[in-house]
């Protein structure tokens, strides 16, 4: 017959078999009143703050000079804008400039950093880019699609490639996996490159 040792005895020490609780810090027992009231507010759905519309002069200057918008530092559009690029509307980014989207954009114009004898400008993407306008990526110029981002080219646009148009493929990549869909890119082909 198996011998049953007193809790005490094990531990050398006295115990209790019931647990103490600290009044108010949420553990042990409710009442029925705080359980419901626990179970409604678990059970409430907060909505999302809304996504704002947002165009061209919110996030570039514009140069009547040339009839463009320019960015000529680096610009960010959270994960709450929309920015939508209107058809004839032209944005050039400056050398040396990353414009980051982290939130949507809906280009029916025209993306470009033509204009500069050594153009370096970046474009990140990691959420929605669709394009329905004309995008032209300068031979040292980047474009980098990663962390579930996704670029859509619609039948009516154009992605000129002369630089790097890296969408990360590989979910084992550090970048996280990138995606592309539409119509065919003209120029340099689609590589799989994290940025750096």
């Amino acid at each position: 017959m198996r011998r049953i040792l007193a809790i005490s005895s094990i531990g050398n020490q006295p115990h209790n078999l019931h647990g103490k609780y600290i009044p108010g810090s949420g553990v042990g027992a409710s009442s029925v009143a705080t359980r419901r009231l626990k179970t409604q507010k678990a059970a409430q759905c907060y909505p999302q703050p809304p996504v704002v519309d947002i165009s061209l002069s919110n996030i570039a200057t514009f140069n009547g000079a040339f009839g463009r918008y320019e960015i000529t530092s680096n610009t960010t559009i959270t994960y709450l804008q929309h920015l939508v690029i209107q058809s004839g509307e032209v944005l050039y980014i400056a050398p040396g400039i990353t414009l980051t989207n982290k939130g949507f954009v809906d280009n029916y114009g025209f993306i470009s950093n033509i204009g500069q004898p050594s153009n370096s400008t970046t474009i990140i993407n990691i959420n929605t880019f669709n394009n329905y306008g004309t995008i032209y990526i300068e031979p040292t110029s980047k474009m980098y699609t990663y962390n579930g981002g996704s670029v859509y080219n619609d039948t009516t646009g154009t992605i000129t490639n002369a630089g790097i148009f890296s969408v990360a493929l590989s979910s084992g990549s550090s970048c996280g996996t990138g995606f592309f869909t539409g119509k065919p890119i003209s120029g340099n082909p689609l590589v799989n490159q994290c940025p750096p």
